[in-house]
């Protein structure tokens, strides 16, 4: 089948219908800023999906030694009093934050942090945590948002410490790659659609030779960018009719993660695919995702290329 007649047809299909947005908004909180910037971010995106919210802390098992080595060991009872004192808090949180509907969920899990949250989204809509403030810590404590986003089989939205929810931008961006195109795009479309803001569709493409500079923005670049505006742009104008959202094609000949990590800049969201199913230590992600969830100035959207249990 012809390539552009590929990508109008699964562009076609993803938009057709839109994704009711059912299940559970579920965020993860910690005790720190980062944790409850992510459920600020949770409130505003139960809000927009009509769907409940689950606060998530997950208490580590045998937590050793103690606070300082000039004190003692706390008994495993009081690290439980503290757990819970955090969950409470976040429940306060989130009622301050406008959460008003009676139904609001806290679970104290106990484990690993990951298998701790993968275990609470059976109906999860999606997974919100707030990224690592400070770079260090996150290099030193690894990345449990990079974990989750590979393997959770619901969208993982990763929330920077440069989200600012009272500047909207009204926009979102998904990076539209050929092989994750209908399902992601799809999903990028009810979170224009839910936000009452516009879509970008981002498709960036740069190959790697010695020739690149002298050949691509002669011939290559131009080419390129036509045929991918139009196969996207007949897509969307096939199946817009009954979808009702603003839309924009942007073809960048640039790596995809200079253009993506630019387009977070000002955008509300950034949507973007997970690669692979089960490769080990979150390289599933592929690099360009992984380096966003570090870097991107908006909150970033990793979804999984297949539906749940597909």
């Amino acid at each position: 089948m012809d390539r552009s007649k590929q990508i109008r047809l699964e562009i076609g299909n993803a938009m057709g219908t839109s994704n009711q947005q059912t299940g559970t908004v579920v965020v993860g909180i910690d005790g720190t800023a980062d944790g409850m910037r992510a459920l600020r971010f949770a409130v505003a995106e139960a809000h927009r999906r009509d769907a409940c919210l689950r606060i998530v802390h997950v208490q580590l098992e045998g937590y050793p030694g103690s606070p300082s080595p000039s004190m003692p060991a706390l008994p495993e009872s009081s690290w439980h009093e503290i757990a819970a004192g955090l969950v409470k808090e976040a429940e306060e949180e989130a009622r301050r934050f406008g959460y008003t509907d009676p139904h609001l969920e806290t679970v104290l899990a106990t484990g690993t942090r990951r298998h701790g949250l993968l275990e609470q989204l059976h109906d999860a809509a999606c997974l919100v945590l707030g990224t690592r403030t400070a770079p260090l810590e996150h290099l030193v404590a690894g990345s449990t948002t990079t974990a989750l986003a590979a393997h959770a089989e619901v969208p993982v939205i990763a929330v920077p410490h440069t989200w600012d929810p009272a500047e909207p931008y009204g926009r979102v961006v998904v990076g539209a790659d050929d092989p994750e195109l209908s399902h992601v795009v799809a999903v990028a479309c009810d979170a224009a659609r839910e936000r009452r803001a516009r879509l970008e569709v981002l498709h960036a493409w740069r190959p790697m030779s010695p020739y690149d500079a002298a050949i691509g923005n002669r011939v290559l670049a131009d080419a390129w960018g036509a045929a991918v505006r139009t196969a996207l742009a007949q897509g969307i104008r096939d199946s817009d009719a009954g979808y009702g959202i603003a839309w924009e094609i942007t073809a960048h000949y640039e790596r995809p993660l200079i253009a993506l990590h630019d387009a977070s800049k000002a955008a509300d969201l950034l949507v973007v695919g997970r690669h692979g199913h089960s490769a080990p230590h979150g390289f599933t992600l592929g690099s360009v995702t992984r380096a966003l969830i570090r870097t991107a100035h908006c909150p970033v959207m990793v979804v999984p290329t297949t539906r749940r249990g597909e």
